[in-house]
């Protein structure tokens, strides 16, 4: 379901609120990204226990979410659309795991990020995030000395 934007008179006070977090959460991300070691900008390694309400609420909220990208002026890719979903996502206290995953779907080494709830991915096509194998950012919590 696409967010229509003429209908603006009916949103509700969550749907603003995402939206005005996004606006300062897609240049910040693009910042970060780009400036920024990845310490600073990627979140721990979480648990997530969600169940078919909290999912169905945070579908809702990565379409809200993907409304601002497509009309933001920023160019952006999986990864900074990654990490704003699920800071939004944190903010309105809905489970999710940030995703990063590699693989060589067309033989060429590629990187993907995308954003899951209850195992299943928000902000992808259902069949994209399968081409990549998830990294276990479990270890990056752990000093270098208990590798």
């Amino acid at each position: 379901m696409k967010i229509s934007w003429p209908k603006w008179r009916t949103w509700r006070e969550a749907d603003w609120g995402v939206l005005a977090r996004c606006l300062w959460l897609i240049p910040a991300a693009e910042l970060a990204v780009r400036w920024l070691p990845p310490r600073h900008w990627l979140p721990p390694a979480a648990g997530e226990g969600a169940d078919a309400a909290a999912g169905a609420r945070a579908a809702e909220v990565a379409r809200w979410v993907d409304a601002a990208y497509r009309r933001s002026p920023f160019a952006s890719s999986c990864l900074t659309r990654s990490l704003v979903l699920h800071r939004v996502l944190r903010a309105r206290r809905l489970p999710s795991r940030l995703r990063i995953g590699v693989g060589k779907p067309g033989g060429a080494f590629q990187a993907h990020a995308w954003v899951e709830c209850a195992g299943a991915p928000l902000n992808d096509r259902d069949t994209l995030h399968r081409h990549f194998a998830p990294l276990d950012n479990v270890l990056a919590e752990r000093p270098l000395e208990s590798r």
